[in-house]
């Protein structure tokens, strides 16, 4: 299995999972969840997603999907990291949201910035693929070690939030071992939490059909991926680890004496 790029209109379908494959995981520890989970993710792998892309023409297709601007690499590396913060705030939004422990956050500037960045979709009542996701993600941050909530944040986003309160969150991050304080389950008002859906290219009308891929991405960096639901937990990490490498290279390239964008 690899991290190939997914189609953003491809939402993985969670109630075809849920037929596919058999019974749903005991309420135990994510050890144990982990342990069931290989054989739900490659249902969630069988879905339709994109065979990899070069590198350019997957920069241009993930520019159009989330319509980051400007959309090459060589424009990006022009912007000062002051005009690359603005037009990821401008894109992403503030919208405000609400957090599993009941603090209101706006979705950029308190959740993304100056992070290197997980995003992941599920709702509370999901026993199907969102524990399994969660589980990964448990595992990936485990091997990300101290980076993990100095570098590096993860943001799992309710696909229900007419459902879904702050408390509904919190117990479910108990319950999963994602309780973290670099770990944010996120919901709020209905319309605020579709917006940022919909920059996300993750908006659904039927929750049991939400994407279940992972966003990863630099905001400071403009570089942006979907890995697939089925990525080992270490590809992800890795995925991460390369990010949080340029984060801290882009840092050290803006303090220096009188540095200039990148060419």
């Amino acid at each position: 299995m690899d991290t190939r790029d997914a189609n953003t209109g491809d939402a993985a379908n969670c109630a075809a999972v849920k037929r596919r494959v058999a019974p749903r995981p005991s309420q135990g520890s994510s050890g144990r969840v982990v342990n069931r989970s290989i054989r739900w993710l490659a249902a969630l792998g069988s879905m339709r997603w994109l065979a990899a892309l070069g590198s350019m023409r997957w920069l241009a297709a993930l520019a159009v999907a989330l319509a980051c601007v400007p959309a090459t690499g060589q424009q990006q590396g022009k912007l000062t990291p002051a005009e690359r913060d603005a037009r990821a705030r401008d894109y992403f939004t503030d919208t405000v949201l609400k957090t599993h422990m009941g603090r209101s956050v706006r979705f950029y500037s308190d959740t993304m910035r100056g992070k290197v960045v997980a995003i992941s979709f599920m709702f509370a009542g999901c026993g199907d693929a969102c524990p399994l996701i969660t589980a990964k993600l448990v595992q990936a941050k485990n091997d990300l070690g101290e980076a993990f909530g100095r570098e590096v944040r993860f943001v799992s986003i309710s696909v229900d939030p007419l459902h879904d309160r702050p408390e509904d969150l919190a117990k479910f991050a108990r319950k999963f071992d994602a309780d973290h304080p670099g770990w944010l389950f996120l919901t709020g008002e209905e319309a605020n939490v579709n917006q940022v859906l919909k920059k996300l290219g993750a908006y659904t009308e039927s929750v049991e059909n939400h994407f279940t891929g992972i966003i990863v991405g630099s905001p400071a960096q403009g570089r942006w991926k979907k890995v697939r639901p089925d990525a080992p937990a270490k590809a992800i990490a890795e995925e991460i680890r390369h990010l949080v490498a340029g984060e801290i290279e882009t840092r050290k390239t803006a303090a220096a004496p009188g540095a200039v964008p990148r060419p």
